[in-house]
């Protein structure tokens, strides 16, 4: 069975890059073979995560049946990484996650973005939340180059390296990302041009995407892939 949901040019630092989404079925055996992969990476769990007991109920429980039932949903990006979803609300919203076994975003942020258009198409969702703890600051310019709003702080809401941190709470809007969609996908070449041009012209990543109506993974996707 294909389960790839897209192919996705990436402007990596090595050069342009094709990267194949593909879905990936729940099975207890693939949640303890991801954990095994995540858990290498302390700074992604908190309070509410830390075993992978936590990480497999996340993802797979029993419902008042006794019945196995789904709580979210992952997607494998090539041998790279993966991107899921959980504290799934349906038709309301969910909690995004984005891991690269590289530890690198950059040049795959438009990835994340198209992934996020189809999550919202596909399930219907109104809003995608994601949390960053601030001691994963450069994570924070990553999420908002693809278009997350800053909604808030929680104060003291997570532990590491012996020491409580405070983390940002972004959310995206099924609007929003509707509205990146449709304007990037109209773009002509002269306007992409136009945005290389500006961009090398000392113009930066948000004033362009305030200008022309995308967010800043579009911009960084379009510079990036003319160079």
């Amino acid at each position: 069975m294909d389960n790839m949901i897209m192919k996705v040019e990436c402007p990596e630092p090595e050069g342009t890059v094709v990267r194949t989404v593909s879905f990936v079925p729940l099975s207890v055996e693939k949640l303890r073979e991801l954990w095994d992969k995540l858990s290498q990476f302390p700074t992604l769990f908190g309070q509410r995560m830390n075993t992978q007991e936590d990480f497999i109920t996340s993802f797979i429980s029993e419902d008042s049946n006794g019945k196995p039932q789904a709580n979210g949903l992952i997607w494998e990006v090539d041998d790279v990484g993966i991107l899921y979803l959980t504290d799934i609300y349906p038709v309301f919203q969910a909690t995004g996650h984005f891991t690269f076994w590289d530890g690198r975003f950059k040049g795959r942020e438009l990835l994340i973005l198209k992934m996020l258009e189809h999550v919202f198409e596909e399930y219907g969702f109104q809003r995608i939340t994601t949390e960053v703890p601030f001691y994963t600051q450069p994570t924070m310019g990553a999420v908002e180059r693809i278009g997350f709003v800053r909604e808030g702080r929680l104060r003291k809401a997570t532990w590491y390296k012996d020491e409580w941190w405070d983390v940002a709470a972004y959310s995206m809007l099924r609007d929003e990302s509707k509205g990146f969609a449709e304007s990037y996908n109209k773009l002509s070449q002269e306007v992409v041009d136009e945005i290389r041009a500006k961009h090398a012209d000392r113009q930066t990543y948000k004033q362009l995407a305030g200008k022309y109506g995308l967010a800043k993974a579009h911009i960084a996707f379009i510079v990036q892939s003319g160079e």
